[in-house]
C-alpha cells in the first residue's frame, strides 16, 4: 500500500529511478519547463527522466518563461501516437499539464507554441483578413525540443511488486561458446 504525498516532489535526476531517489511513497512529481521549452534537470544533468508506472507528473510552464505563447503540451507515446495533455491554469497564470502514462516505455514531451498575434482594431479587421491570419497562424505554430520521460513497467509475481534492479537476464550464450581457458 502506498501513501499519497502531501506535497509533490521534483523529478529525480536524469538516469536515476524514481524509487531510488524518493522511495515507494511518492505518487506525484512536479517538473518545470525552462526557457528553451525543455524539462529542467537538476544540476544541469543530461539524460532521460525515469518514473514508475502509475505516477503522476505535473509539468509546469511558468507564466512569461517562454518567448511564444504556449498552446499545448504534446506527448508522443511509445506506440508513436500523439496526444495532448490536459491543461489547467494555476496561480499567476502558470500552465500546468498533467502527465500520467498508461503504458511503460519512452514518452517524448514537447511544448506546442502558437503564433504571436498583434491586436487589430475592430474596424480594420474583416473576415478575409481573419481567414488569412488563421492560415498564417497554423503555418507558424512550432514545437520545443523534445524531453524524454521513461516510464518503467509495474512488475509483480503473485501480487508482490518487483523492483527493476531485482530482475536479471540469463542466457545460454556462455554455454554455446564452450569452456573458458586461462
Amino acid at each position: 500500500m502506498s501513501v499519497k504525498a502531501l506535497n509533490p516532489r521534483r523529478l529525480p535526476p536524469p538516469g536515476q529511478a524514481a524509487t531510488e531517489f524518493f522511495g515507494e511513497t511518492v505518487e506525484k512529481f512536479i517538473s518545470y519547463f525552462d526557457s528553451a521549452g525543455e524539462l529542467e534537470a537538476p544540476n544541469k544533468n543530461a539524460g532521460n527522466f525515469r518514473v514508475s508506472k502509475g505516477m503522476t507528473v505535473d509539468l509546469v510552464v511558468l507564466n512569461g518563461s517562454q518567448r511564444r505563447p504556449v498552446v499545448a503540451c504534446v506527448v508522443e507515446t511509445p506506440l508513436g501516437e500523439e496526444d495532448k495533455l490536459p491543461k489547467r491554469t494555476a496561480d499567476f497564470g502558470h500552465l500546468v499539464f498533467t502527465f500520467k502514462a498508461a503504458l511503460a516505455g519512452p514518452y517524448r514531451i514537447q511544448l506546442e507554441y502558437g503564433p504571436v498575434v498583434a491586436s487589430q482594431s475592430g474596424a480594420a479587421a474583416n473576415n478575409e483578413d481573419r481567414v488569412i491570419g488563421e492560415k498564417d497562424a497554423e503555418a507558424s505554430a512550432s514545437r520545443s525540443p523534445a524531453s524524454v520521460i521513461i516510464v518503467e513497467p509495474s512488475l509483480s509475481i503473485n501480487g508482490v511488486a518487483l523492483k527493476q534492479e531485482s530482475i536479471s537476464l540469463q542466457t545460454v550464450l556462455s554455454r554455446c561458446l564452450g569452456p573458458f581457458s586461462g
